[in-house]
């Protein structure tokens, strides 16, 4: 472990075999936990050495999702742990999936200028994405992560197990992250995610969500404030972030369907290779490979022309940008990415390409 990475405890059964030794060698005073509402259900047998630990009166359950990552949700949050009179020498479990990881990552980090904490992350995109690295982050303006901060977590206890839980549409929103790491990676990683079945036994993630992390955690070791390299793992972000927006936009005002952030992730990916085709000359048949694997395995999200200026005007807010464009993190090939700078008619061409591949 370096001081950019928490240590990743990654195995089944991981609580039974880390919780309590990690537990009793720290200086804390007490442990407060915070669990997403459905792994309180679904999986308490597995949060049993957890439960130990830590009072009745000191577990909160809450709902997971986006929508917890609110302003309004950390004064609460902040509420809860003072009437328990929390210190800074105060444990504080976090359990669920990604954003409530990043809600509660960013909690700690603020209260009475940090507390420690701890991930058990339960979802597959929390495993081997928001859980590494130390991004901590709440929505603000209907901007995704607009507030937020750089703040490790002592541990992360990662259970595969946890998987079991989950409905298969969550299984692949973690998929479209692998799929990210396998075009970062230089290795073979690419060519065995093509033969992989990511709606397989539980136990045949484990390999992969080990390199996820190692893979990762070699990118934040070198770039632990995201200022340059670590970039490159916001590949297909920028457009999936802009598109995620939208699909929270449109919920709100219809019925239309809320994006995963994975399936976002999974357009933006689409969409980037494709301006990395026309900008850099990048191989297509990297392109045409994830096309196939979304013919597989992706539930097409539909849009017009018409929420282009409200993609756009999300776009426009990315943290990357340094100027008046939008920046993208392009594709050259296998483990080898460029930041590049796009027009607003880029950025639509490559939003017409992704609705031309997907019947639009």
């Amino acid at each position: 472990m370096s001081l950019a990475t928490s240590p990743s405890y990654i195995a089944l059964d991981v609580l039974n075999e880390r919780w309590l030794p990690f537990y009793a060698k720290g200086d804390f005073d007490r442990c407060l936990a915070i669990v997403d509402e459905e792994v309180a259900v679904k999986a308490a047998q597995r949060l049993a050495p957890l439960w130990a630990c830590v009072e009745p009166c000191d577990r909160l359950v809450i709902p997971g999702g986006e929508g917890v990552k609110s302003l309004s949700r950390v004064e609460e949050t902040i509420d809860w742990l003072l009437a328990r009179s929390a210190t800074r020498s105060t444990l504080l479990v976090a359990v669920g999936g990604g954003a409530l990881l990043d809600f509660l990552g960013f909690v700690a980090s603020i209260y009475k200028r940090g507390i420690p904490c701890v991930y058990v992350p339960t979802t597959l995109m929390a495993m081997i994405d928001a859980s590494i690295g130390g991004k901590t982050a709440v929505d603000y303006a209907g901007v995704k992560n607009l507030l937020g901060a750089f703040s490790l977590p002592k541990a992360v206890m990662i259970d595969p197990q946890f998987l079991s839980t989950l409905p298969q549409e969550e299984i692949l929103s973690g998929y479209w992250e692998l799929v990210k790491y396998g075009l970062l990676s230089s290795g073979d990683l690419w060519k065995e995610i093509k033969g992989f079945d990511p709606l397989g036994s539980i136990d045949s993630w484990l390999p992969f969500i080990n390199r996820s992390v190692a893979l990762k955690e070699q990118f934040v070791e070198a770039d632990f404030t995201d200022k340059g390299l670590r970039q490159w793992l916001n590949l297909g972000h920028t457009l999936g972030h802009g598109v995620e927006g939208l699909s929270h936009i449109r919920a709100q005002e219809s019925s239309s369907r809320v994006l995963r952030h994975g399936e976002a992730v999974a357009i933006g990916l689409v969409c980037e290779l494709y301006l990395s085709h026309v900008l850099l000359g990048a191989d297509k048949s990297y392109l045409s490979d994830l096309i196939a694997l979304m013919r597989e395995y992706f539930s097409p999200y539909t849009f017009s022309c018409k929420h282009y200026p409200t993609i756009l005007s999300l776009l426009h807010q990315d943290k990357k940008n340094e100027d008046d464009t939008v920046s993208i993190i392009a594709f050259k090939s296998l483990g080898q990415m460029e930041k590049l700078s796009c027009t607003d008619d880029l950025l639509k061409e490559s939003l017409d390409f992704y609705r031309e591949m997907f019947g639009q």
